[in-house]
């Protein structure tokens, strides 16, 4: 600002319209003092802004839960009959369901099988939810929300692309699990295909990435076209988390 917009100078308390410094029209009598206050202000929005944009990458919804259990073929019969859902892919080990357009609200891991000497009496932690998913808008809101928990010491405990999302992983000081996640797919009847296509069926659980050199690709423009041809060891990830626990026990 010049002289003639009320910018202090040389130490003298000059004056400052609310106009002046961004807050739209003001009635002239409402008037600021103080070189010190419009600086404060003025950095308040210029780097509060940017501060707000970083933390207002949340997700946009809750997409799924995933159970473990060993009663597979009930759990399924279960959740088609309350929630009239509908299987979208189903092997001996997993079955994802759905009841609108989203590629799945639920998803099982049949227990019975992956750790067979369990017991159908088993209860929580061992068998009930698994995680809870949710939906970020873009690959950007996703890695800069990874960036953002990194620097508060938040670390993932898996980051996977799972062919249907771009996922990362986290626990809660409970240790509850959560899945943040981008979709791959531009329309429910895409990831239908998708997750009934061979590719999914030989890999229904993904391949692992590294999240930082995920971030930096974003950063620099990359989308999840670009990414995935490219997204590492086509070989299958281990499950992690406390499904992958349970499974090195089995």
């Amino acid at each position: 600002m010049d002289r003639g917009s009320g910018y202090q100078q040389n130490g003298e308390i000059d004056r400052i319209t609310l106009t002046d410094i961004g807050f739209g029209h003001c009635d002239a009598n409402v008037r600021l003092q103080a070189d010190w206050r419009a600086h404060i202000l003025t950095l308040f929005m210029r780097f509060g802004t940017e501060e707000m944009k970083m933390a207002d990458t949340h997700p946009t919804k809750m997409a799924h839960v995933v159970y473990r259990t060993r009663r597979f073929d009930e759990m399924l019969q279960w959740y088609q009959t309350v929630f009239g859902a509908r299987i979208q892919y189903q092997n001996p080990a997993l079955a994802f369901a759905t009841f609108d357009d989203e590629h799945h609200r639920f998803a099982f891991a049949n227990l019975s099988l992956m750790q067979p000497n369990g017991s159908s009496d088993d209860r929580p932690p061992t068998v009930g939810v698994d995680h809870v998913g949710y939906t970020f808008a873009s690959l950007s809101d996703l890695f800069e929300t990874y960036a953002r928990l990194k620097q508060d010491g938040i670390r993932p405990y898996w980051c996977v692309h799972h062919g249907i999302t771009v996922s990362v992983y986290y626990a809660d000081p409970d240790g509850n699990q959560m899945e943040f996640q981008v979709d791959c797919c531009r329309s429910s009847e895409e990831a239908h295909a998708f997750m009934n296509g061979p590719q999914f069926g030989e890999n229904p659980v993904g391949v692992e990435y590294d999240p930082d050199e995920w971030l930096a690709r974003v950063r620099a423009g990359q989308t999840v076209a670009d990414l995935l041809p490219s997204s590492g060891d086509p070989s299958p990830s281990p499950i992690r988390g406390t499904l992958g626990s349970i499974l090195q026990k089995a």
